[in-house]
């Protein structure tokens, strides 16, 4: 077996120090070359497709990749169950109404209802700020994955994610 030569990102360090936020410092190379520094943890992280379809495929599969275990079964249950509370419900960050159909697992947004042709209730995944998506739908057996770079296209309430996840549901054919 033969690693990959590509560098990852490594995030070197991250949270208070003395007081103030000490930003996440990436290095990478590529198209992405050099040192990128980002007062959010997730601001500006790095990866590519293969590596997407890989982190969700071990999540549907229950933390196996590969025949081997990444992640214990119960792990992958608690990370893509709700935890929010119909009070932290009622008191969004996001947009309003927002969790009426959304819960809050661990790093990832959890269907709690489905209400057009799209994720079924228990999919699972989150719709980045610059618009890379990933959801699986462990009643559909699916992952999907959309990748972009356009600022705000994370937003599940614009027509162009209406219309992908109409075209990814339309698409099953059993």
């Amino acid at each position: 077996m033969q690693r990959s030569s590509r560098s990852r990102p490594s995030p070197r360090s991250w949270g208070p120090h003395d007081g103030e936020e000490n930003p996440v410092t990436s290095t990478v190379t590529g198209s992405g070359a050099g040192r990128r520094r980002s007062k959010e943890v997730a601001g500006g992280l790095v990866s590519t497709a293969d590596d997407y379809l890989a982190f969700a495929s071990a999540l549907l599969a229950g933390g196996s990749h590969h025949g081997e275990r990444v992640l214990s079964r119960p792990s992958v249950t608690l990370m893509t169950s709700d935890h929010l509370t119909p009070a932290q419900k009622a008191v969004s960050g996001f947009w309003p109404e927002y969790f009426d159909t959304m819960g809050w697992g661990f790093g990832m947004s959890v269907r709690t209802r489905r209400t057009h042709l799209g994720p079924s209730v228990g999919s699972y995944g989150w719709p980045g700020f610059y618009g890379t998506a990933w959801y699986n739908d462990p009643a559909e057996d699916m992952t999907t994955i959309f990748i972009m770079q356009r600022a705000h296209a994370g937003d599940q309430r614009l027509p162009m994610s209406h219309d992908f996840w109409t075209a990814v549901y339309q698409a099953i054919d059993d």
